[in-house]
């Protein structure tokens, strides 16, 4: 017993001149100095740390790979991976390459988001996983207004639409009451159907062979705009494809509702076109015309990359945007009209004023005021947006997208996106 009794004491004598030393510091006499051996406590694991790196937006069938690099271990100590794919879309069967690698890869095979967590281990603790999230879209090409006008009290304003022709609108009547359009895909519906707001219209409709027919969402009914036909002031629908809807002022309905809508106090709205191609919405309570649709979704998710140099890329589109605004007073007669004409950014200098399709193609249809992505455009306004695309019953105006809700509208003057 008293062997122990020497051990006891000799153990606590050395825990309190390990303690002195530690804390580099005793009593009188006892200093601790740089030449004091240093102590390393014994046993002590913290937890490694994940990072799976910063999300990312891809095109649908481009493979991706992911980063794991950045994650660590507090003491140095080699680290395991464990990737799991946590949520995909709905009908998707997207697969990690490797589960277990660093940088793994798997290819989205659908529109939307998918989550994958990461998790590390050091051969004796996890971290707590870390998560990224990976969007994917279809890209769609945007077909070309077909405009020829000018403004009519300044025709020598350069880059206005009709000094452009991109991606020209082309269709094909296939002879069956059906219409496929060339640039988007889409197969359209070449008659209407006039009543009220009714999606079983579409989905119980069995034309050409198809039976997966669907209320058009607005950036696919606006995609129909065209300002080639006979009378662009009167229908901007092309009339040697389409039969122009009856009834009123040939609107047309999207399966589109305006956010914040269809609650008792609010009720829902539907974004409806015109055969003007003017955008606007309301409640379903008078009858217009339904043209049905059928493909893939058009612009059905929005992924936009801040590329960090005063430009934003339209992940969908392919299109890059100006990230600031420029604000012009009057199209007829402030210079800035040639701003973007003239603009060098980023490597680039093939900068332009967007056509109306291309500017509506920047709302996110989800949002509203502004109906745009706060993200990647921080100081993006709830205001009007010009396009250079000349409004058919106002040539000496252009028409606008109200960024507050996302309609159109006639202007002279406004905020505007270089756009290339």
């Amino acid at each position: 017993m008293k062997k122990s009794g020497v051990i006891l004491v000799g153990m606590l004598c050395l825990t309190a001149l390990l303690l002195i030393a530690a804390c580099g510091q005793g009593g009188p006499g006892l200093q601790a100095s740089s030449d004091d051996a240093t102590i390393t406590a014994l046993g002590k694991n913290d937890a490694p740390v994940a990072d799976a790196g910063a999300d990312q937006g891809v095109l649908v069938g481009v493979a991706v790979t992911l980063d794991g690099s950045g994650s660590y271990d507090p003491e140095g100590a080699d680290l395991t991976y464990l990737w799991q794919l946590v949520s995909v879309p709905a009908g998707s069967a997207a697969a990690l390459s490797n589960a277990t690698a660093v940088n793994p890869s798997f290819t989205p095979d659908m529109d939307g988001a998918y989550e994958v967590s990461l998790t590390v281990n050091d051969g004796s603790k996890s971290s707590s996983p870390d998560s990224v999230v990976v969007s994917a879209v279809t890209f769609s090409l945007i077909p070309d207004t077909g405009q020829t006008i000018r403004l009519h009290n300044n025709p020598v304003v350069n880059g206005l639409d009709a000094d452009y022709n991109i991606n020209p609108p082309a269709y094909t009547d296939n002879g069956d009451g059906t219409v496929s359009d060339l640039v988007t895909g889409l197969m359209w519906q070449q008659d209407t159907t006039f009543g009220l707001y009714d999606p079983a219209i579409c989905e119980n409709l069995t034309l050409a062979g198809h039976d997966d027919w669907r209320v058009p969402s607005k950036k696919e009914l606006f995609s129909l705009i065209n300002h080639t036909g006979p009378d662009p002031v009167i229908s901007a629908i092309d009339e040697n494809y389409f039969i122009v809807g009856a009834g009123r002022y040939g609107i047309m309905f999207s399966s589109t509702t305006v956010p914040g809508t269809g609650t008792r106090k609010i009720p829902l709205r539907y974004w409806r076109m015109d055969q003007r191609g003017e955008l606007s919405y309301g409640e379903n309570t008078l009858p217009f015309a339904m043209r049905c649709v059928r493909g893939n979704p058009y612009q059905a998710v929005k992924v936009f990359n801040d590329n960090g140099d005063g430009t934003v890329t339209d992940i969908g589109t392919g299109l890059m945007w100006l990230q600031d605004d420029v604000l012009i007073t009057d199209v007829r007669y402030d210079s800035l009209v040639y701003y973007c004409e003239d603009l060098s950014l980023a490597g680039h200098d093939d900068w332009r004023m967007p056509n109306i399709k291309e500017l509506e193609s920047l709302t996110v249809d989800t949002l509203t005021e502004p109906t745009a992505d706060t993200s990647v455009f921080p100081g993006i306004s709830s205001s009007v947006y010009l396009s250079f695309t000349v409004d058919p019953s106002l040539t000496f105006g252009v028409t606008g997208i109200h960024f507050g809700y996302g309609g159109t509208l006639a202007q002279t003057g406004g905020n505007a996106k270089c756009v290339r």
